[in-house]
């Protein structure tokens, strides 16, 4: 038994979560309890960053405007492939190297949106990385 610092009561340890940096190897606040916490932590920062953008409409599109006006094509394929699989046109398929089924579209070519091979995160962050003219030959 153990009790929780935050609601006082006397509950079973197996209603609290794990920590290991504890010397019981328990969270001091019960399961219920931190739950509560986390959803009002959330609930103060949609009401926080609803106030930001009210506050500085400039500010918080200035970083997506300069984004997007200096990658048009870039942003207009993600666009049309995101829209392709969300109407059931094109389905997700796994990575290509190493069958992953969590998998993202690659664009070899911006001006064929809908042409794509699927990687996997890693996969793709290793193409990205390797010089952009031997990787099209790999592919």
């Amino acid at each position: 038994m153990k009790r929780c610092t935050k609601c006082g009561e006397l509950k079973k340890e197996s209603e609290f979560h794990r920590n290991v940096c504890r010397k019981d190897g328990l969270h001091p606040w019960c399961g219920v309890c931190k739950r509560a916490s986390a959803r009002n932590s959330k609930e103060q920062n949609k009401i926080r960053s609803k106030q930001l953008r009210k506050d500085n409409p400039d500010l918080v599109h200035s970083y997506s405007k300069k984004y997007y006006d200096k990658f048009p094509e870039k942003n207009n394929a993600r666009w049309r492939l995101k829209y392709a699989i969300k109407m059931g046109k094109i389905t997700r398929q796994p990575c290509s190297i190493c069958g992953n089924p969590r998998s993202n579209g690659h664009h070899p070519d911006y001006s064929k949106p809908l042409e794509v091979i699927w990687l996997c995160r890693k996969h793709h962050h290793e193409l990205h990385r390797k010089d952009p003219i031997s990787s099209q030959k790999l592919l």
